[in-house]
């Protein structure tokens, strides 16, 4: 669940910059709301600030998301929210940026949110 919500907030920090809304704003109603956390108070004002120091390496997020996979897998159960992850987190050390905090997959997002190159469908 935790992955999720990581990720809905990624989500929502990206969508208010691609749409010109203030992001400290966007932030603080977040962080206001019922479904603030301590990962959305210190992770949220590190990716704006764009401080992608470690408190936790993507590099070790992905074991423990393999981990989680290769069990779940044992017991035939789906974890959907792992896999998006794992396989976004897997971008991030592509491009060697596997020593950085999680917070950093928001670089991630961002250039998923790029606009079309192209003009056909």
């Amino acid at each position: 669940m935790r992955k999720l919500l990581a990720i809905l907030l990624l989500s929502s920090l990206s969508f208010a910059a691609r749409a010109g809304l203030d992001v400290e704003k966007a932030y603080s109603a977040l962080t206001a709301g019922a479904a603030n956390s301590w990962a959305l108070e210190k992770l949220g004002r590190k990716m704006i600030d764009r401080d992608f120091a470690p408190a936790f390496k993507v590099k070790l997020q992905q074991k423990d998301l393999r981990l989680v996979s290769e069990a779940a897998r044992e017991v035939r159960t789906p974890v959907l929210g792992t896999a998006l992850v794992e396989q976004l987190l897997r971008t991030l050390e592509a491009q060697d940026q596997g020593e950085l905090g999680t917070q950093a997959l928001i670089t991630v997002l961002e250039q998923l949110a790029l606009p079309r190159t192209s003009t056909n469908s």
